[in-house]
This record gives structure tokens, sequence and C-alpha cells, in this order.
């Protein structure tokens, strides 16, 4: 599942909920799903969770997740304001490294090259 593989991968995830007409974006920070029966698909059943920070309100928070009986059909997130949200969308970011970041690993890296010779 591609949710669940950007986030082994340490990405910024996003993803879109719709109820009817309104829509809100979720920043997603954990997946708690064990597939039972290993068909890819999260079922109600199998008692999945998403985790994520609301803008909305800035505050972490998690949901339920679940609704597939096909490969294909919409992921339903139970939000707060939206009881019967699906998943519509999902985009992930690689990390891209603050250029104080980038500064100290050069440092690191010129430090352990003068310390070899």
């Amino acid at each position: 599942m591609f949710l669940f593989n950007e986030l082994n991968d340490c990405k910024d995830v996003e993803i879109l909920i719709v109820d009817g007409d309104l829509g809100h974006y979720l920043t997603v920070t954990g997946l708690v799903w064990n597939d039972g029966n290993g068909d890819q698909l999260i079922q109600a059943a199998e008692n999945a969770s998403i985790f994520y920070i609301d803008p909305a309100t800035g505050a972490p928070a998690f949901s339920p997740i679940g609704g597939q009986v096909n490969p294909g059909d919409p992921v339903r997130v139970s939000y707060p304001n939206f009881p019967q949200a699906e998943l519509v969308m999902t985009v992930s970011e690689s990390p891209i490294p603050e250029p104080m970041t980038l500064s100290l690993l050069a440092l690191g890296a010129l430090a352990a090259l003068r310390k070899r010779r």
C-alpha cells in the first residue's frame, strides 16, 4: 500500500478526505494496520487507524479507517466533522534537509577526511 510504504520511508504524507462537497487535508504521522488476511485491503474488521496532525487545530489526532472490500474501493476515514469521509488523494514529499543540516553534514565529512589524512 502506497501510504504505508511512504510512511516507512519517512516521507511527509498529506491526505485529502472528502465527505460530500466538503474536503479537508491532514498531515499523516502514522498508520496502524494488521492486514490479517494478507489481501492488502484496509477492511473494517482489521481495526486500522490513521494518525495525523490536523491543520485546523494543530493538534495530533487519530481516526479509524477501513471500508475496502475490493481493490479500488474507497478507504473510509472516520473524521470527527466528516463521519462518512473517503480518502481521495495521497501526496508524499521526500524530506529536504535544512541548509544548516546540510552545512553540518559537510563540516562533519570534511573533519572525517582531515582526520583520515
